[in-house]
């Protein structure tokens, strides 16, 4: 039995979300399959908090293993082939009778939750391998103007209101006049492939690629 809970996580919040990454990949299927299928992250537990849904996925060689659970409930679990976008080899839980995984696999046959799930788990690959993901926290901050700042727009009659929102992460702030000081980043992060113009003028497409390997023996959770 795989222990969900000491795992690194992919936490799709909403049904929407999953539906535009879903109709994303369906969108760029044509050339995506034309690629080699990459798995980023190579296990983790996929969460669907709004469909009550989660699924596990670890690597079988050239095949991925899905471990599916239904409302906290382990269903199954099953062969998916990122080549041919097929599945086989449904193993149930070895305390389930006969009968009770024999109405198992008619459910599963008619809703194809594995099918969906693998479409999910194969969508979701795709999109993590092509979109850089960010794992912050983030607040909106009022402005600091600074008093010198504060007398200029006195002597000038005030300006139009500005609303700024800021994207910032759980350090203190500083204060006023302190120098800014550079901390290398703990967790990974991913960085999305992207064209970089050479000195020459040339073109180059650079792989998505990680940067900050940071402690690597620990679970991370990452949030689309």
């Amino acid at each position: 039995m795989i222990d969900i809970t000491n795992c690194n996580k992919i936490i799709v919040d909403t049904i929407g979300k999953t539906e535009k990454i879903i109709e994303w990949y369906q969108q760029n299927k044509d050339w995506l399959d034309t690629e080699e299928f990459r798995i980023p992250i190579p296990s983790a537990l996929v969460e669907l908090p709004e469909e009550d849904i989660k699924f596990y996925y670890e690597q079988e060689g050239v095949f991925v293993r899905l471990h599916l659970y239904m409302g906290g409930v382990y269903v199954c679990n099953y062969r998916y082939d990122p080549k041919t976008q097929e599945i086989e080899n449904i193993v149930f839980p070895a305390g389930l009778s006969k009968e009770k995984r024999k109405v198992a696999r008619m459910v599963l046959a008619a809703d194809r939750t594995p099918y969906k799930e693998a479409l999910k788990f194969h969508s979701l690959m795709c999109f993590a391998t092509h979109y850089r993901n960010c794992i912050e926290t983030t607040e909106q901050k009022e402005k600091r103007i600074s008093h010198k700042h504060r007398k200029i727009l006195r002597r000038s009659g005030g300006a139009t209101p500005l609303i700024t929102t800021y994207r910032i992460d759980s350090r203190p702030v500083p204060a006023d006049g302190t120098k800014r000081h550079y901390t290398k980043p703990t967790e990974q992060v991913s960085v999305r492939g992207f064209y970089r113009t050479t000195k020459t003028g040339k073109r180059v497409w650079v792989r998505p690629f990680t940067k900050y390997n940071g402690n690597s023996g620990n679970n991370k959770t990452y949030k689309v």
